[in-house]
């Protein structure tokens, strides 16, 4: 219990100074905005949290009809929709969707809740084309993440971090190339 605690303390207190805890790696054919939250509870729990519309309504929207494989999604975030299709679904593990947000720009978005030693790990993986959408999406990401590992300890979401710091921090990290982490490269660089 308190390394849980510790952990989600860390986290919550690294948001409200700006600090990035998430990464936007370089792939062949774009960029991938990469988080990876442990938790402190069993995968089943996390992958509820994910995927029951009751649930996931807690922390990210009104989802409807409910995640499909095939089929179309609508995701009400409190006025902010965001639609597309339900690409993967493969139960505990993993969710991949099409994401078109309002502004008409599209991503795929990958959920995995692997287990780990003394819970799960949950990885958010969300791909462009281009790193300037996803350092834009990263504070947002990152408050949503925040919120999550709030309701999954069973308490209230508190404030969230001032988005634009938390913005602006990702676009430092990721405005030079030399600090873009490269996918599956053994070496490192770019």
């Amino acid at each position: 219990m308190e390394s849980q605690l510790t952990g989600e303390l860390q986290r919550e207190s690294a948001s409200h100074r700006a600090e990035p805890l998430g990464r936007v790696e370089r792939l062949r054919d774009g960029y991938v905005l990469a988080f990876d939250r442990q938790f402190d509870y069993p995968r089943s729990y996390i992958w509820n949290l994910l995927t029951e519309p009751a649930r996931l309504a807690q922390w990210l929207g009104k989802l409807t009809p409910g995640w499909e494989l095939g089929k179309e999604y609508a995701l009400d975030m409190g006025g902010d929709p965001s639609t597309g299709t339900v690409l993967q679904l493969n139960p505990p593990t993993s969710l991949q969707v099409t994401w078109d947000d309002n502004m008409g720009l599209e991503s795929i978005l990958e959920w995995r809740v692997l287990d780990c030693a003394g819970g799960a790990l949950l990885q958010l993986r969300v791909r462009s084309e281009t790193a300037d959408f996803l350092t834009e999406g990263a504070a947002g990401w990152q408050l949503i993440l925040d919120t999550l590992d709030a309701i999954a300890a069973g308490r209230t979401p508190g404030p969230d971090a001032d988005w634009a710091a938390l913005r602006d921090a990702y676009a430092t990290n990721t405005s030079s190339p030399t600090r873009w982490v490269n996918w599956r490269s053994p070496t490192g660089s770019p």
